[in-house]
């Protein structure tokens, strides 16, 4: 019926309103950068703009988080460090995957000293002997790769580790740490390293616009 229709879209309309409340929060970064950005180069950024550019960044941080166990924090320094070098969420995820995968497969290897891992000089373990985390296992391959001879053994271990996407990391395992504490300053300053509670915000603002759209 009218009424039923009617109501539907009154409750639709509160719970974004919500959503959009908490949303808000999340969003000074951007709205400050979007204020630069006008400034900066004299036109006008449309605010439905920073709201699509936001929603982007919390769903590829949403699926970090949900695929790898990551906070949204961590999820969001390594989507930074993979965008930097023209890399997409899909390509880390893809990445990433594969990483977690020979990690499990070669848990039995791990255990003897005789795994991919153990050839490359790679540490997969903690002071107690168990697996670290792949997100942990990913920093040990950074902090590894400078130290190995710039061509053949460097993508060799990438490529072994990481599969046939990981020739493409390369430039991924090579940003310096000063650099990256520069590119983090960045994205912190516009709004993109969202913490777990900035993320749900804007899981629930999506949905609750996706909703409305069906209306």
């Amino acid at each position: 019926s009218e009424e039923m229709r009617l109501a539907i879209r009154l409750v639709a309309t509160d719970s974004t309103k919500q959503a959009f409340n908490s949303l808000n929060q999340s969003l000074d970064g951007l709205k400050r950068a979007a204020v630069l950005a006008v400034g900066a180069i004299g036109s006008v950024l449309a605010f439905r703009d920073v709201i699509a550019s936001t929603q982007r960044v919390g769903e590829e941080l949403d699926i970090l988080r949900d695929e790898f166990g990551l906070s949204a924090a961590q999820a969001a320094v390594w989507n930074v460090r993979a965008r930097v070098v023209g890399l997409t969420t899909e390509d880390l995820s893809a990445t990433m995957g594969f990483l977690n995968r020979k990690l499990i497969e070669q848990i039995p290897l791990i255990e003897k000293g005789a795994s991919d891992f153990d050839k490359w000089g790679v540490r997969v373990r903690d002071a107690s002997g168990n697996i670290l985390r792949v997100d942990e296992v990913m920093t040990n391959i950074i902090e590894r790769t400078p130290q190995l001879a710039a061509g053949f053994q460097r993508s060799g271990m990438a490529m072994e580790l990481m599969g046939r996407g990981g020739k493409r990391m390369l430039d991924f395992l090579m940003i310096g740490e000063d650099r990256m504490r520069e590119f983090l300053r960045t994205a912190k300053e516009w709004g993109l390293i969202l913490d777990d509670e900035g993320v749900d915000a804007l899981e629930a603002f999506t949905q609750e616009t996706r909703f409305m759209n069906l209306q």
